[in-house]
């Protein structure tokens, strides 16, 4: 598994365990830059308690700086946050965290394989 593969397994693992999110509804892009440096951008549904998106931040800014093999103070990263009616996954307006329910996740959980 290449660099990037690993790092967007990673940031898929540490975004769900944090938001309960399907893994299917992770999205990793990456940018290379001219300076060489790491910065993370990040977009998720607003209604989650902060903590959640501090935890979400620091865990993933050091995910990136452990592979890429730089001090976590290289790395560099925000979160933005809209409302669930602004994002669309599978089709459908996304639900307010917290309101997605059993028959929502299960309708929407990736396919095997």
């Amino acid at each position: 598994m290449d660099q990037r593969q690993a790092i967007a397994r990673r940031f898929t693992d540490i975004h769900c365990d944090s938001t309960g999110a399907p893994r299917n509804f992770v999205h990793v892009f990456f940018e290379d830059r001219d300076d060489g440096g790491y910065y993370l951008a990040g977009s998720n549904r607003a209604g989650r308690p902060a903590e959640v998106r501090e935890v979400l931040l620091h865990q993933l800014c050091g995910a990136l700086a452990e592979a890429a093999g730089v001090a976590r103070a290289s790395v560099g990263g925000h979160i933005s946050e809209s409302p669930a009616s602004w994002a669309m996954e599978a089709g459908e307006i996304l639900p307010e965290p917290g309101d997605e329910g059993p028959a929502w996740f299960a309708g929407h959980a990736a396919a095997p394989g």
